[in-house]
């Protein structure tokens, strides 16, 4: 490092370097090779040698392979004896394509509802990156999904970090941007030796909201034993469901085993929310009205919607008195249950021959059968024929 006349050293990424720091003195001096960015981090050290009769000269080295952009910055040699102190700082940049420094493996959202509307990225790239393009992602019903052209709604500016070179904090800002306006966009960065591709969302912040303006309150039919309703809110931050009531009770009574609700925002814009509403195991006592309050922390929305089983689900139908001739008594009664037929045998029935009624029938027995487990008597005042 002290032969160094050009303070700055400019290396391609992945390449290895070795630093060689030389220190005269009498003893032998201490030294230590440090990273400035680093808060003076130790790489690499020697202690001090014993007093001899002629000046020795003390080394120091240290190696880096493959060395990467985050490798960038001062690199500082100090020797000490006691008898005085000398240092030597080179300045170490790596060239690299600009990349993004992830802080998740979401979307990085701007919510215009902000008075600042400022979104601020970190990329690593030297030299330091430049804005190629500002575009929005949008859906067109005939020419499909297209990029295009923002640049008079979103600015990007970004400025070079001083103890970390590669390092470059680029802030973006909008403009002239309403609700409307809400998507998906992209900033492309470059320089010399590639690009880079930032993905965000702009969105604003509001309290849950019915996206359609039906007021009617949705039926949800019960088949099989289940329901599906899919409700479409509009609500950023994403709400959750802060209560789930049964025909408006105030009792407490928990219905989480009967409804289930998810809602999961849209990754292209994260304020449309679509809620999975699953109703299950549901009992003819508990069909009517639910109420679901969505909440987030701008406000709460109050969903009801009814719920009912499906009719044609009812096993048992009425009795079916069927007759065997004109001129014969009608003495079986037949129960259907889907394709399936029980005849069981009737007694005390007469045909009065006029107007077809059984009038005298005032109780009849069904024996039981495998089907039926549960049948034991019907009584009856009268019977028609249909």
């Amino acid at each position: 490092m002290n032969a160094v006349e050009n303070e700055t050293i400019i290396v391609n990424e992945n390449s290895s370097i070795e630093m060689l720091c030389q220190a005269d003195g009498r003893p032998t001096p201490r030294m230590s090779l440090v990273i400035i960015k680093d808060n003076n981090r130790v790489l690499s050290s020697r202690p001090a040698g014993v007093i001899q009769v002629m000046e020795e000269t003390g080394e120091l080295r240290y190696f880096i392979s493959h060395i990467q952009c985050e490798d960038s910055g001062d690199y500082k040699c100090e020797v000490d004896n006691g008898v005085g102190i000398d240092s030597k700082t080179v300045k170490l940049l790596v060239l690299c394509a600009p990349r993004i420094i992830q802080t998740g493996d979401h979307i990085i959202s701007l919510d215009i509802g902000d008075s600042e509307r400022v979104l601020s990225v970190q990329l690593k790239s030297y030299p330091p990156p430049e804005v190629e393009s500002v575009a929005s992602y949008q859906t067109k019903v005939n020419d499909g999904r297209a990029y295009l052209p923002a640049y008079d709604q979103i600015n990007a500016v970004c400025v070079e970090n001083s103890l970390s070179p590669e390092l470059a904090t680029c802030n973006i800002t909008v403009d002239n941007v309403t609700k409307a306006d809400e998507g998906f966009y992209t900033i492309t960065f470059r320089n010399n030796l590639g690009q880079e591709h930032f993905p965000f969302i702009i969105v604003q912040s509001g309290s849950p909201r019915r996206r359609d303006t039906k007021e009617q309150v949705p039926l949800v039919q019960i088949t099989d034993s289940k329901g599906l309703l899919t409700l479409e809110l509009t609500a950023y931050p994403t709400p959750h469901v802060a209560s789930t009531t049964y025909n408006d009770s105030r009792d407490g009574a928990s219905v989480e085993d009967t409804v289930k609700i998810v809602c999961v925002a849209s990754k292209i814009i994260p304020a449309f929310v679509t809620c999975n509403i699953t109703v299950v195991n549901l009992s003819h006592s508990a069909e009517g009205f639910y109420s679901v309050i969505f909440s987030n922390s701008l406000g709460n929305f109050t969903f009801v919607f009814r719920t009912i089983r499906n009719k044609n689900e009812n096993i048992y139908e009425r009795p079916v008195i069927r007759e065997q001739s004109e001129d014969q008594t009608y003495s079986r009664l037949q129960v259907n249950r889907m394709m399936t037929a029980e005849t069981l045998p009737m007694s005390g029935m007469e045909n009065t021959g006029t107007d077809r009624v059984y009038a005298n029938t005032t109780e009849f027995s069904v024996s039981a059968s495998a089907i039926y487990d549960n049948v034991e008597s019907w009584e009856a005042t009268s019977i028609r024929k249909y």
